[in-house]
């Protein structure tokens, strides 16, 4: 249904929104806050942000003379790019921090986690994952660039920042860290993945194939309901489905935790409604 060439256009850390520019793959592109051009080297919530999501990762730049494009999963591609627009070389920071141990992604977990040290010696955890998931293993985050603790009133905040980034077709990526002692070994992901400081989110756009919403509206003529079924944020699927013209009027979306909360028949009542599913309850991968 997407082109799958994920796109990051927005940043959120600590009540801050920046927005940045640019075409496909290319690693070219201006950052702007409230409008106005801004140096990311300047900003240091955002320099977190965007260098844990490229040292946490496994994408590649491929460059066949001026056309870029990505080897390795699409989201990561999108994180990879993201930090290049802000002159970040994945080279450059593997020069700054090694990488010790490594947690890789699954879909239970729903996130993945790297061990590195920096060159004093300082060891950390990098995280990144599904917002509500990383949320929940958190107790801290950066606010006004300062470490404070996750009070109920800023985890509602963030939450905010998720929907109204959902609410715009984004699908969200939260990036965390925690410092680890320096004589912890840490062997298993349960030791990385908790007490950790909530960085922020990259929101990024996969647009749909152009022959999609074309092929909607003739299914629709002809009299056959398209339904989505999605693993993404209920609200940005919703936003999705309205743009490809799947939601009409009266249709419904159902989240993972409604259809969790359903029986077989309840779901055989209301399922010729229903035009977005969430894959949870669908066991599909």
């Amino acid at each position: 249904m997407t082109q799958n060439k994920m796109t990051v256009t927005h940043l959120w850390s600590g009540n801050k929104t920046w927005t940045v520019d640019g075409v496909g793959y290319s690693p070219t592109g201006l950052f702007f806050h409230n409008d106005k051009s801004v140096d990311p080297q300047n900003e240091k919530s955002l320099q977190q942000l965007l260098t844990f999501g490229m040292l946490c990762n496994h994408a590649e730049m491929i460059d066949k003379d001026g056309e870029y494009a990505i080897d390795g999963d699409p989201t990561e591609g999108a994180l990879l790019v993201a930090a290049m627009k802000a002159g970040y070389r994945r080279e450059n920071l593997l020069n700054q921090f090694e990488i010790v141990n490594e947690f890789p992604f699954d879909s239970q977990r729903k996130m993945m986690s790297m061990i590195v040290k920096d060159n004093t010696g300082r060891k950390f955890a990098v995280v990144k994952g599904a917002p509500d998931v990383l949320i929940g293993l958190s107790d801290s985050i950066l606010w006004d660039e300062r470490q404070q603790r996750l009070t109920k009133d800023l985890t509602a905040k963030v939450q905010g920042a998720i929907d109204e980034l959902a609410g715009n077709a984004l699908r969200t990526i939260a990036i965390a860290f925690k410092p680890i002692p320096q004589n912890t070994v840490v062997l298993h992901e349960n030791e990385a993945e908790k007490d950790l400081v909530f960085i922020g989110l990259q929101g990024m756009i996969d647009p749909p194939r152009p022959e999609v919403k074309t092929a909607v509206k003739e299914c629709r003529e002809a009299g056959i309901k398209t339904v989505m079924i999605t693993g993404d944020h209920v609200i940005t699927a919703k936003a999705i489905a309205n743009q490809l013209g799947i939601l009409t009027k009266g249709s419904k979306v159902l989240d993972g935790k409604a259809l969790s909360e359903m029986s077989v028949s309840e779901l055989e009542d209301i399922v010729d409604d229903v035009s977005v599913l969430h894959e949870y309850r669908l066991n599909i991968n």
